[in-house]
Formats: structure tokens, C-alpha cells, sequence
């Protein structure tokens, strides 16, 4: 049984928990050059079948996303210091 689907569902996630942010960071002043890089992540996940994958793709991408939420935490917290009265993601 080939791995693929597995690689597949594994990468939709990372795809997915950063796609699913779109509407937070629109709110962000600082996340405005990320969005134009969310229609080129949603080819991708609109095409993610097509696309060859191994494992350490897979993972390297895992890694990168789980950074990438980590770095977007610090600064929905500064910007949430500097602009108070406003909700943000924690």
C-alpha cells in the first residue's frame, strides 16, 4: 500500500490550520505580505493529490507550519499590547 494518501492528509492539515487563520490575520497589520501568499497555498491544497510527496517533505513542512504558528503567537500577542481593545488569536 503506497504511503501517499497518508503524506497527503498529513500535509492538508498543515495546509488547512494556516488556511483556517486567513480571516484573523486580515486583522493584522504586519501579516498584510503573508496574504497574498494564501492563494497560492490554496492551488496547492486544491491540488494536493496531483502532487508527488515523501516523508520528509511531509515532515520539513510539519516542522515549518508548527514554527509559523509559534512566531504568529508572539506577534498576535504584541500586536494585541500595542492595539488593546481589540481581539486577536492567542
Amino acid at each position: 500500500m503506497s504511503a501517499a494518501p497518508q503524506l497527503h492528509i498529513r500535509l492538508r492539515s498543515c495546509l488547512q490550520a494556516i488556511l483556517e487563520l486567513e480571516p484573523e490575520l486580515k486583522n493584522l497589520q504586519v501579516a498584510e505580505p503573508l496574504l497574498a501568499e494564501f492563494t497560492v497555498l490554496k492551488d496547492i491544497y486544491n491540488r494536493l493529490e496531483t502532487l508527488f510527496v515523501q516523508e520528509d517533505d511531509v515532515r520539513r513542512i510539519e516542522d515549518a507550519t508548527a514554527h509559523f504558528l509559534d512566531e504568529l503567537k508572539g506577534t498576535v500577542k504584541q500586536e494585541s499590547v500595542s492595539r488593546p481593545g481589540q481581539r486577536y488569536l492567542q
